[in-house]
């Protein structure tokens, strides 16, 4: 009889023990939370970026976008002719025109036909898309410092919306070219060097600055440097070169590089200026 009482509250208590354990809430594993939260953190930032895409991701996968008319249509010279009218209306080209520092110039705007065709940035890339517009300058009297505003279009890129290296670095050599070029003692100099410096991605389809100053005229040597900037100053790539005038410069002071570059008017002096 003791024996089986002891028998029987030894089954009650491991019935209560039992019904005690089921009733605990069970532990999650430390991979389970893990695993959930990556999942919410994904399905959030899905949900976020849908409504308002991050700038990394525009970047690596930007909108299609239509190319531009051919500059032969009407279509064409609408484009151009709006891409110019958004460039006079700039807010900075509007004060430069009224600074009496500067002299104004379209390099290449009045480019014969027959140089034209064989240019690359006047020729090859002058189009709707490309290299719409003539850059417009405003260069200091003395040659010391050019600010150009121009525009890269959509089929300038190697990424698809970033414009390609190789295209800034040609905008550079032209910009530089020009500052030393109009600072040499017989406006011819050809690039010995130039060391580009990629800061930023850039983006096409906009108005970007390009400075460019003299930082050492030494002899038949210019030393130049620049910077390029979009119209709220954020700085893309900045660059520094060297030109050299060959020794038979002398021999080309009449080709035409000063007008074809957009050198100040010779008919202007410093006192007829003001």
């Amino acid at each position: 009889m003791l024996r089986s009482t002891i028998r029987n509250t030894h089954r009650i208590t491991q019935l209560r023990t039992l019904s005690t354990e089921q009733q605990k809430p069970r532990k999650v594993s430390t991979s389970a939370w893990v695993i959930g939260g990556a999942i919410s953190a994904f399905l959030g930032g899905y949900a976020s970026g849908s409504m308002a895409p991050p700038t990394i991701l525009t970047l690596l996968y930007p909108r299609p976008s239509p190319p531009a008319p051919p500059s032969h249509t009407p279509e064409g010279a609408a484009f151009t002719s709006n891409l110019e009218s958004q460039l006079q209306e700039l807010k900075h080209v509007k004060e430069l025109r009224n600074d009496n520092e500067y002299y104004e110039s379209r390099p290449y705007a009045n480019l014969p036909d027959e140089r034209r065709v064989n240019s690359l940035t006047a020729g090859a890339l002058r189009a709707p898309g490309r290299l719409t517009l003539p850059p417009i300058v405003f260069s200091k009297w003395d040659e010391s410092e050019a600010i150009i505003t121009l525009h890269v279009g959509r089929g300038l890129c190697g990424h698809d919306g970033i414009t390609h290296g190789g295209l800034i670095a040609t905008l550079f050599d032209e910009s530089l070219a020009r500052t030393a070029i109009l600072s040499l003692p017989n406006k011819i100099g050809v690039t010995a060097n130039l060391k580009v410096n990629y800061r930023a991605p850039l983006k096409a389809d906009q108005f970007v600055v390009i400075k460019s100053t003299l930082k050492k005229l030494d002899g038949r040597k210019a030393f130049v440097q620049a910077s390029i900037t979009d119209l709220e100053g954020k700085l893309y790539a900045d660059a520094d070169s060297l030109f050299i005038e060959p020794k038979y410069a002398y021999l080309l002071k009449n080709s035409g590089v000063t007008q074809a570059i957009g050198g100040k008017p010779e008919k202007f002096s410093n006192e007829e200026r003001f």
